[in-house]
């Protein structure tokens, strides 16, 4: 019994990992109507904004793709069905998933950053 409780949370926790990653790309290339424009604001300083968001974007994309493959790693470290995992098995893929979660987290964070940087609505 608790060995299928542990499978089912580990499960869950791979999906609910896949829904933050779905739903962060889905905010990143969600974009709305066009709102009524107000009045022009001053201009800003010269910079390389556009190139600092296509960085921050580049490094958000490659976070995504760290994300999956970690995913990856973690649905293949679950036991089958059969087989019984041992309590260390677990507390490692319990570790796993926290970390993945905290890095959804900071992702999503970044997610916003690039919204507000590329005036998007999120």
């Amino acid at each position: 019994m608790g060995r299928q409780r542990n499978l089912v949370l580990a499960l869950i926790g791979v999906c609910v990992l896949s829904a933050g990653i779905g739903s962060g790309i889905t905010l990143l290339a969600q974009e709305g109507p066009a709102g009524a424009r107000g009045p022009v604001g001053p201009e800003g300083p010269p910079g390389d904004s556009a190139s600092s968001a296509r960085y921050a974007a580049e490094e958000a994309l490659a976070q995504i793709d760290d994300l999956e493959s970690e995913m990856s790693d973690i649905e293949s470290d679950l036991p089958y069905w059969g087989e019984a995992a041992s309590v260390d098995e677990v507390i490692d893929l319990e570790g796993d998933i926290a970390d993945v979660d905290g890095e959804v987290m900071v992702l999503d964070r970044k997610i916003s950053e690039l919204c507000t940087v590329l005036e998007l609505i999120c």
